[in-house]
């Protein structure tokens, strides 16, 4: 099993994202059809390091796979696919496509009409939106909300807008021809259910981050009836973060009954082969997206706050003396150890020293969040938050974190800031004496008994950067690999900064 050593294994991973509309997640025998490229032969051996080509129609290859995947959609070549199936197995081709004239030539729908030809087969188009270079998601070309919500997301061109105005108009679809020309056909040889979606077809999320270790799937029934959201690891095994999500999940419902309007129920856990996934309940809302939050700020403050507050508090000081190690050294070290780097040893050491002040403070554990930021974060009906992705939480976090980081999520979002240098001028001008920052702060820490310190700034950045050490080791990233990661992460960037920052305040008393 090999792949590109220069590329991160996760990017790797990412190549397979089209099996989970299969349902067949760790194939047993696997084919594929057509000229691969080296890097996606290499990513079918990451599925099943046996996996080979399979042979023309008559061999003995016939019914011997419960997977294939082609890079093919001619008419033999997808008959050739079909019948290497097993009873169960399933084909799915990849469709590539250029900019088109006319509906009745977009190679999604022509690939998907030779596959209907084949008696006994029953297939499915899925646009990769906005393409497969840049995937997104994977859109059920049946679905007309779904492809009409899609297309209203690209609403910078005059084209993409006629075209979602079209679906809304309740159009015969053909115009998504047009524009949805690359994708999947996933074509089966009985109508067997997906072992996770039965038989909806949902859309499939496909986060683009580095780290990025999960795919989502999102249906939603009629007027919200019968909607719901499943989780799935990219790597087979790797569900240290959905089980993680779900017993957050559970646990702050339970403490914090409260708070049940803002977070979402658990369905079940369930697990196919080695694969662990999450069914839960879907959240309605308006996405608190960087414009969203540039068009009011305040009001992103306050229901942030709001929400922030009410998260209970977990332990007392005395019950939390460990806090440090626990929640600072153990993984910094942990990252520092990934990366290599003695750049970042030195950055980890100078972050305990600042921080030596504030490691003996008797500090109480509160519920966190984590990662509290786009796109995790929706506005309900009635004004109050509703946060998604719990996987970075914690039961024992601490007062100031989430805070921190969120403040930090709308600082920049209401400065349009993109681009490092304008994300440090946003934490600069966040933390500046007299800023809003320092108030909503000091105001929070002093309600769970604490003094307003700045060092508690540099905290909540040091621990956000170091939760790449869990996303990291979850899929073996060592060496050149794990230290590119860290080296461009943006979270480590603010670190470094709040680490500056905090250095220049000092020289300053």
């Amino acid at each position: 099993m090999t792949v590109d050593p220069h590329e991160p294994l996760l990017h790797a991973w990412r190549r397979n994202d089209w099996r989970f509309l299969t349902g067949v997640l760790e194939p047993a025998h696997l084919g594929y059809v057509g000229d691969l490229s080296p890097e996606a032969l290499a990513a079918l051996r990451l599925l099943q390091p046996d996996v080979r080509a399979v042979g023309r129609m008559g061999t003995a290859d016939d019914g011997a796979f419960d997977l294939v995947f082609s890079v093919s959609s001619s008419p033999m070549d997808i008959a050739r696919g079909v019948a290497a199936l097993s009873d169960g197995g399933v084909l799915c081709i990849e469709v590539g496509g250029t900019p088109l004239q006319s509906p009745a030539t977009a190679p999604l729908r022509r690939a998907l009409r030779r596959a209907r030809r084949i008696p006994g087969a029953f297939a499915v188009a899925h646009w990769s939106a906005p393409d497969l270079s840049r995937t997104a998601r994977f859109v059920p070309m049946h679905d007309a909300p779904a492809l009409d919500a899609t297309l209203a997301r690209h609403d910078g061109s005059l084209k993409r807008r006629l075209l979602s105005l079209g679906a809304r108009l309740g159009a015969r679809m053909h115009a998504h021809w047009l524009f949805a020309r690359q994708g999947y056909v996933v074509v089966r040889r009985s109508r067997a259910p997906h072992p996770i979606f039965g038989d909806a077809h949902p859309v499939i999320i496909t986060p683009r981050f580095d780290t990025s270790r999960h795919v989502v799937a999102l249906h939603e029934g009629a007027v919200g009836a019968g909607s719901w959201v499943a989780k799935i690891p990219r790597q087979p095994g790797d569900d240290s973060g959905i089980q993680r999500e779900g017993h957050m999940l559970m646990a702050l419902r339970s403490a914090a009954p409260e708070l049940a309007s803002s977070i979402a129920r658990v369905e079940r856990f369930a697990t196919i082969g080695s694969t662990c996934y999450l069914l839960r309940e879907a959240l309605d809302g308006t996405a608190l997206d960087p414009g969203a939050v540039e068009r009011d700020h305040d009001l992103a403050v306050t229901v942030g706050m709001r929400f922030i507050e009410a998260m209970p508090r977990t332990r007392a000081a005395a019950e939390n003396s460990g806090w440090y190690d626990e929640l600072v050294e153990t993984p910094l070290g942990r990252l520092a150890a990934l990366s290599g780097r003695a750049s970042l040893t030195r950055l980890v050491e100078r972050t305990h020293d600042a921080l030596a002040g504030v490691r003996v403070r008797p500090m109480p554990a509160v519920f966190e969040h984590g990662d509290l930021g786009h796109p995790n974060v929706l506005v309900s009906e009635a004004g109050g938050l509703r946060v998604l992705d719990w996987e970075r939480a914690r039961q024992h976090g601490l007062p100031g974190h989430d805070l921190v980081f969120y403040l930090q999520y709308c600082a920049e979002s209401a400065r349009s800031a993109f681009a490092r240098d304008a994300q440090r001028s946003a934490f600069d001008q966040l933390w500046e004496p007299g800023g809003h920052g320092r108030r909503l702060l000091r105001q929070h820490l002093e309600r769970h008994g604490l003094h307003f310190d700045e060092a508690f700034v540099l905290l909540a950045w040091a621990r956000t950067a170091a939760t790449l050490a869990d996303r990291l080791e979850a899929h073996g990233e060592v060496g050149g690999a794990a230290d590119r990661i860290i080296s461009a992460d943006r979270d480590v960037m603010r670190w470094e900064h709040a680490l500056d920052w905090l250095a220049g305040h000092e020289r300053l008393r």
